[in-house]
């Protein structure tokens, strides 16, 4: 493909053509399908679309939008879990904030509230593991 000058993109067995025009995307797609038959393979079909650039950009940005949402869930999830003092001692010791475990579960100088405040400023990594 790089041979006919095609300008792609592979990621795993997902592939992304870009050209300046449907008729020359038509005719990259002509030239992958020719490529992936004298290989034996048959492309999926359904998934052969040409798209304008701003459909797949708003597509991607949708993708990234759905993933941050479902992390900001998955934090929100996890630190509510973190209410158990034993569950939220050791995920506190693993992100090497044994001081806020300190000021919480033995001095009292800091609120269940302001621990979890705490925990939306700990590395997310800490907390979902």
């Amino acid at each position: 493909m790089a041979r006919e000058g095609l300008d792609y993109y592979r990621h795993g067995d997902d592939i992304r053509i870009s050209e300046q025009s449907v008729g020359e995307a038509r005719r990259a797609l002509y030239v992958f399908e020719l490529e992936l038959r004298r290989r034996g393979l048959l492309a999926n079909n359904p998934k052969l679309i040409i798209m304008p650039v701003a459909s797949y950009r708003a597509a991607i940005d949708e993708g990234t939008r759905t993933t941050d949402e479902t992390k900001k869930a998955l934090l929100e999830a996890r630190i509510a879990e973190l209410e158990d003092p034993q569950k939220a001692q050791a995920v506190l010791d693993e992100a090497g904030r044994d001081d806020l475990g300190w000021a919480f579960f033995y001095a009292g100088a800091i609120s269940s509230r302001a621990l979890s405040k705490s925990w939306r400023t700990t590395s997310p990594r800490a907390i979902l593991r």
